[in-house]
């Protein structure tokens, strides 16, 4: 019995080893995928002479939070005296404040030179939505580009970097140069319920809440026709005088009336 069992483990053994050493044999005869470049490749590219040269023109240096879109152009410059078929610009933009997402604070695209459509940065490095276009010998592609914050971004520092690849079907490829550029953020302007109204003077109002539609007179009285002679009395500091002057004259006549009574006496009394 011990000899029968042997010699069935040995037969299923001679059955499963080719099994098992087929995907093995099989993954041993693959060959590496044309379009993934090796690593020696790659390395081959990095230290090839920078003849793709970018460059950010005017780029601002502050955007306010909430503002419209800045505009600015991404330079491409090939200096080579061949031409690059599929340049591939990688910019980056991001806020060097502590955020949780420093990247999203600011939103930058540049126009798609193959399609003419606004193409985000983070959409330039996916090959299903951008894939690069060709730069003739010695020549320079200017890309409309545009920046902004957006609404609620955190006041602070930000910072942009541009460079990218090329690459053509003989194989020949090669990196960009560097560069980094930093700007600031500034806070939105205003404040709800407080829009600011810059270089617009505020209006003096007149007694009463409403505005004051002109100069007001200094002096004497401003007499208008159709008021009567009450307009004549002057201003209403002038009533306290005129009834000083009525209480006068007042005074006066009760003066004159007693004083007459005597004498209207002795002139009776003589008769």
């Amino acid at each position: 019995m011990k000899l029968r069992h042997a010699l069935t483990a040995v037969a299923a053994a001679a059955v499963i080893a080719p099994v098992l050493a087929t995907p093995a044999a099989a993954s041993a005869t693959e060959t590496p995928s044309p379009s993934a470049p090796t690593d020696k490749a790659q390395k081959d590219c990095e230290s090839a002479p920078k003849h793709l040269q970018m460059a950010i023109k005017g780029l601002q240096s502050a955007f306010t939070a909430g503002a419209d879109w800045s505009h600015s152009s991404l330079t491409v410059t090939n200096t080579s005296d061949k031409a690059m078929e599929k340049v591939r610009p990688r910019p980056y933009i991001s806020s060097s404040e502590i955020v949780d997402r420093p990247y999203e604070e600011l939103e930058a695209q540049f126009r798609n030179p193959v399609t003419g459509k606004w193409l985000s940065f983070e959409d330039a490095t996916t090959d299903s939505e951008f894939t690069g276009f060709p730069v003739a010998a010695h020549r320079t592609v200017t890309l409309p580009l545009r920046i902004r914050a957006i609404n609620s971004a955190k006041p602070g520092a930000g910072y942009a970097i541009v460079e990218g690849t090329f690459a053509n079907q003989d194989g020949s490829c090669g990196t960009s140069n560097h560069e980094q550029y930093h700007f600031k953020i500034l806070p939105a302007r205003g404040k709800p319920g407080r829009p600011s109204t810059p270089g617009k003077p505020s209006e003096s109002a007149a007694p009463g809440g409403g505005a004051a539609d002109g100069p007001k007179p200094r002096g004497g009285v401003q007499k208008t026709p159709g008021e009567g002679q009450l307009a004549a009395t002057g201003s209403p500091s002038a009533l306290p005088t005129i009834a000083l002057m009525s209480g006068v004259a007042m005074a006066v006549g009760a003066g004159a009336i007693i004083a007459s009574r005597p004498v209207t006496n002795l002139s009776k009394q003589h008769t």
